[in-house]
């Protein structure tokens, strides 16, 4: 008897138990660790012929990781316990492993055991991807070395596809060769070897030309192939590496920023049986590194865990939202949407803090904005209801699936998957919102119809309900008569946006640029007081922006403050050397910001 599962079993009880089990692999285990019957889907599985799967203990396919949990668990079949559910890996006849779920049913008296296995390669490689992205986003955001977050982008490529091994290489392009690589499962001396070798033609190895020419490289047969230096392929075989594949790394702007290198022991494509799941994975370290290179530090870790003091004041809600919407703005205007705004007449008071109020906001605005498809509708309401203001962020967008709904203000949760549209985010924003709005003895609360249906969020503060408004404070009025004109120069826009905010709340007259040549042109027009210029930029970065400024007639006063991630004397130095006046390492702290646009009020009065 047979059927397209099963086949070749013995008796008539052993076919009516095998059939039973619903699974791609049908087999029978003895007690003395040798496979007795197996169906043929064996080979469209796992590669091997029954056969061969019969002719050896089936221990001895089992993954070294898996080996003492399994073997503790045939024990306790032996003795006559039955398997519902477990997951190990088996090797594939390639070399490969692929993740199987059993099911056991034991015959101690015949000393066998049926089993079924279902193949769930994919779906433990999705759960081993979300988990790795999840690691990878947490260390991100709390700030962990660069070197670490990339050793783990690596190792989440490597658990994608059973066998590769993985590097992550940075470009130096100041000096046009290769810079600090990454790679916890290839030898050090390799790895040490790749950095400053040049990256122009002729190139020395593939990672050198995906990362000038920004395109993917395969070589499939690296001890054939001599389109490369032979002093690399040497290298490469003297640590029994036979094929590569390099993928370029780019950056939200589009410049390359690294290359991932895919390395296997054995001749052939090294290249990943799911390229979705390797662009994510690459994806990250393109976030990881762009931050890096900006000099952004954890303002993420406290907020989440609510460690961030709150500098309460009474404040006139509508006065905050406008402000917020006019720095937000551009962001808005720049995606092509159309935002509305329905603000009541008259004031509406509560005790916040005014400048993390504003960040509730932003991030609500730019949230939409982001999951909006260019052109969108966005509308901003605010209505009292009773003692509680609601503030409403609506959009038209890509909505929220009924299952994402509930968890849509986990930390690094992300409506849509695709991170290219993520734009270098990393998923905390409305996690902040929620810390923050708690903060405030408010709450926060999305809805959506579902996919494609767009979304609404609702802030809901407590109102100071008072007859007579409150005196203003000195530290709460928006100075007006002295306020500086104020550049802010940065190729993050969120954090240009956010510095921009709170200088205008401040009541300066500010600005945004996001590369150099844009700060020149946009400095030139409006002719500012002080610029805050970013280092690290493309197509200028803030150094040599900094001496253009210097060299024209408009520029010689211009009061310029540096700002990057860096503040060691050698940094300082060189920032005075090209014309600088202040050195501000990120996160800039915000009181010696104002300390110098004081002393700069005091000059200019």
């Amino acid at each position: 008897m047979h059927n397209k599962k099963g086949g070749g079993i013995r008796t008539h009880e052993a076919r009516v138990r095998f059939f039973a089990i619903d699974a791609d692999l049908l087999l029978v285990f003895g007690f003395d660790g040798f496979c007795r019957e197996i169906s043929p889907t064996c080979e469209l599985t796992l590669g091997w012929t029954p056969a061969e799967f019969t002719s050896r203990p089936w221990q001895e396919f089992l993954h070294p990781d898996d080996r003492a949990a399994t073997l503790e668990l045939d024990q306790r079949v032996k003795q006559g316990h039955e398997i519902l559910s477990f997951e190990n890996r088996f090797r594939h006849k390639d070399g490969s492993y692929r993740w199987l779920n059993w099911k056991a049913k034991p015959v101690p008296a015949e000393r066998i055991v049926y089993a079924g296995a279902t193949d769930v390669t994919d779906r433990k490689q999705s759960e081993l991807l979300r988990a790795g992205q999840h690691q990878v986003l947490e260390m991100i955001a709390t700030g962990k070395p660069l070197a670490d977050v990339l050793a783990a982008v690596c190792r989440v490529i490597e658990q994608q596809e059973p066998g590769l091994l993985c590097s992550i290489v940075l470009t130096d392009y100041a000096r046009q060769q290769m810079g600090t690589g990454y790679g916890p499962s290839l030898p050090a001396s390799l790895i040490s070897a790749l950095q400053g070798v040049p990256i122009s033609p002729p190139y020395a190895c593939p990672c050198c030309q995906a990362l000038h020419c920004g395109q993917e490289v395969l070589v499939a047969d690296i001890e054939g192939d001599r389109r490369w230096s032979s002093s690399w392929r040497d290298l490469m075989l003297s640590q029994d590496l036979r094929a590569c594949r390099s993928i370029p790394i780019r950056g939200s702007n589009g410049n390359v920023l690294a290359s991932v290198a895919l390395f296997r022991r054995q001749a052939g494509d090294p290249g990943p049986a799911n390229k979705e799941r390797l662009s994510i994975a690459t994806r990250l370290a393109g976030i990881a590194i762009e931050r890096r290179q900006a000099g952004e530090q954890p303002d993420f870790s406290h907020i989440s865990h609510g460690k961030v003091d709150l500098r309460i004041e009474r404040v006139e809600l509508t006065t905050v939202v406008e402000h917020t919407v006019e720095t937000s703005r551009p962001v808005l205007q720049q995606s092509g949407h159309d935002l509305t705004t329905d603000v009541p007449p008259g004031s509406i008071y509560v005790d916040a803090d005014p400048t993390r109020l504003s960040q509730v906001f932003s991030n609500l605005l730019n949230n939409a904005a982001k999951y909006t498809e260019r052109g969108g509708r966005i509308r901003l309401i605010v209505r009292q209801e009773g003692g509680e203001v609601i503030v409403g962020v609506k959009d038209n967008g890509i909505g929220i699936p009924a299952d994402m709904l509930p968890n849509v203000f986990d930390m690094f949760m992300q409506v849509d998957r695709n991170l290219e549209r993520s734009q270098a985010g990393l998923g905390v924003g409305l996690s902040i919102v929620k810390r923050l709005v708690e903060m405030h003895n408010g709450s926060v609360e999305a809805r959506s119809d579902g996919h494609g249906m767009g979304s609404e969020f609702l802030v809901r503060l407590p109102v100071v309900l008072s007859i007579t408004p409150p005196k203003e404070d000195k530290a709460t009025t928006l100075p007006s008569s002295n306020g500086q004109r104020v550049l802010v120069v940065d190729d993050n826009r969120d954090a240009a946006v956010s510095l921009a905010m709170m200088l205008k709340l401040l009541g300066h007259e500010v600005n945004t640029a996001h590369d150099g040549l844009e700060a020149l042109d946009v400095a030139a027009a409006f002719l500012p007081d002080l610029i805050l210029l970013d280092i690290g930029m493309p197509r200028l970065n803030g150094f040599e922006t900094a001496k253009r400024i210097r060299a024209l007639p408009w520029g010689k006063g211009v009061r310029l403050v540096a700002l990057t991630g860096w503040g060691q004397d050698e940094d300082r130095r060189k920032s005075q050397e090209v014309g600088f006046d202040s050195h501000m390492v990120k996160p800039i702290d915000f009181a010696a910001l104002q300390k110098l646009l004081a002393a700069l009020q005091v000059k200019t009065a």
